[in-house]
Protein backbone atom coordinates (compact mmCIF):
# COMPACT_ATOMS: atom_id res chain seq x y z
CA UNK A 1 0.00 0.00 0.00
CA UNK A 2 2.56 2.33 1.06
CA UNK A 3 4.54 1.33 -2.39
CA UNK A 4 1.17 2.35 -4.58
CA UNK A 5 0.72 5.37 -2.86
CA UNK A 6 4.48 6.92 -3.64
CA UNK A 7 4.44 5.87 -6.76
CA UNK A 8 1.28 8.07 -7.38
CA UNK A 9 2.87 10.69 -5.63
CA UNK A 10 5.64 10.16 -7.74
CA UNK A 11 3.22 10.35 -11.15
CA UNK A 12 1.49 13.47 -9.62
CA UNK A 13 5.08 15.34 -9.62
CA UNK A 14 5.73 14.34 -12.93
CA UNK A 15 2.37 15.29 -14.55
CA UNK A 16 2.68 18.85 -12.54
CA UNK A 17 6.07 19.26 -13.81
CA UNK A 18 5.35 18.86 -17.26
CA UNK A 19 2.57 21.38 -16.99
CA UNK A 20 4.96 23.82 -15.13
CA UNK A 21 7.12 23.79 -18.50
CA UNK A 22 4.61 25.72 -19.87
CA UNK A 23 6.81 26.76 -22.85
CA UNK A 24 7.17 23.14 -24.34
CA UNK A 25 10.36 22.75 -24.06
CA UNK A 26 10.80 26.07 -26.52
CA UNK A 27 12.98 28.51 -24.97
CA UNK A 28 12.70 32.20 -25.68
CA UNK A 29 15.86 33.42 -24.11
CA UNK A 30 18.46 35.06 -26.50
CA UNK A 31 19.28 37.20 -29.48
CA UNK A 32 16.52 38.15 -31.95
CA UNK A 33 16.94 39.88 -35.09
CA UNK A 34 13.76 41.61 -36.79
CA UNK A 35 14.05 39.93 -39.91
CA UNK A 36 10.39 41.37 -41.28
CA UNK A 37 8.92 44.75 -42.38
CA UNK A 38 6.78 45.28 -39.58
CA UNK A 39 8.26 47.42 -36.45
CA UNK A 40 6.87 47.77 -32.73
CA UNK A 41 8.54 49.76 -29.60
CA UNK A 42 12.14 49.33 -30.03
CA UNK A 43 12.11 46.62 -32.61
CA UNK A 44 12.55 48.17 -35.27
CA UNK A 45 13.83 47.06 -38.53
CA UNK A 46 16.73 45.20 -38.87
CA UNK A 47 16.91 45.74 -34.64
CA UNK A 48 18.02 43.30 -32.19
CA UNK A 49 15.77 41.88 -29.20
CA UNK A 50 17.47 40.07 -26.34
CA UNK A 51 15.36 38.18 -23.81
CA UNK A 52 17.98 36.85 -20.86
CA UNK A 53 15.38 35.37 -18.84
CA UNK A 54 13.71 38.40 -16.81
CA UNK A 55 14.36 41.50 -19.21
CA UNK A 56 14.40 42.21 -23.17
CA UNK A 57 14.63 45.90 -24.90
CA UNK A 58 10.76 45.57 -26.33
CA UNK A 59 9.78 48.64 -25.55
CA UNK A 60 12.49 50.32 -23.95
CA UNK A 61 15.93 49.47 -23.25
CA UNK A 62 15.03 47.44 -19.87
CA UNK A 63 11.45 45.83 -20.08
CA UNK A 64 10.07 42.95 -18.07
CA UNK A 65 8.36 40.05 -19.46
CA UNK A 66 6.98 36.51 -18.92
CA UNK A 67 7.01 34.45 -21.98
CA UNK A 68 4.57 31.03 -21.40
CA UNK A 69 1.82 28.77 -23.01
CA UNK A 70 -1.67 29.10 -22.49
CA UNK A 71 -3.75 25.84 -23.67
CA UNK A 72 -1.95 25.62 -27.70
CA UNK A 73 -0.71 29.50 -27.57
CA UNK A 74 2.26 30.66 -26.96
CA UNK A 75 1.95 33.97 -25.34
CA UNK A 76 4.53 37.32 -24.31
CA UNK A 77 3.35 39.56 -21.61
CA UNK A 78 6.20 42.92 -21.57
CA UNK A 79 5.70 45.57 -19.24
CA UNK A 80 7.89 48.58 -20.22
CA UNK A 81 10.40 50.27 -17.76
CA UNK A 82 8.63 54.08 -18.33
CA UNK A 83 4.95 52.55 -17.79
CA UNK A 84 3.46 50.34 -14.95
CA UNK A 85 1.39 48.91 -18.33
CA UNK A 86 1.14 45.09 -19.33
CA UNK A 87 0.55 44.54 -22.89
CA UNK A 88 0.03 40.79 -23.36
CA UNK A 89 1.24 39.47 -27.61
CA UNK A 90 0.15 36.07 -29.36
CA UNK A 91 3.45 34.42 -30.49
CA UNK A 92 3.85 31.45 -33.04
CA UNK A 93 6.81 29.23 -32.80
CA UNK A 94 7.91 28.84 -36.38
CA UNK A 95 10.49 26.60 -35.64
CA UNK A 96 13.12 26.63 -32.91
CA UNK A 97 14.55 29.85 -34.20
CA UNK A 98 11.82 31.46 -35.82
CA UNK A 99 8.95 33.36 -34.23
CA UNK A 100 6.48 35.45 -35.21
CA UNK A 101 4.67 38.52 -32.53
CA UNK A 102 1.50 39.17 -33.17
CA UNK A 103 1.40 43.14 -31.85
CA UNK A 104 -1.77 43.82 -32.90
CA UNK A 105 -0.75 46.61 -35.74
CA UNK A 106 1.27 43.84 -37.40
CA UNK A 107 3.00 40.46 -37.22
CA UNK A 108 6.93 40.94 -35.84
CA UNK A 109 9.44 38.36 -37.83
CA UNK A 110 12.25 37.67 -35.65
CA UNK A 111 15.06 35.07 -36.49
CA UNK A 112 17.62 33.82 -33.47
CA UNK A 113 20.97 34.85 -34.03
CA UNK A 114 24.47 34.47 -32.33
Amino acid sequence: MKKARIIVLLLALLLLLSACGGKGGFSIEGKWKNVGSATFGQVQANAIVVFDGTNCNFFSPKDTYAFYKDSNQYKLDCTGLLFSETLSFSVKVVDKDNIEVDTGSGVLKLKRVG
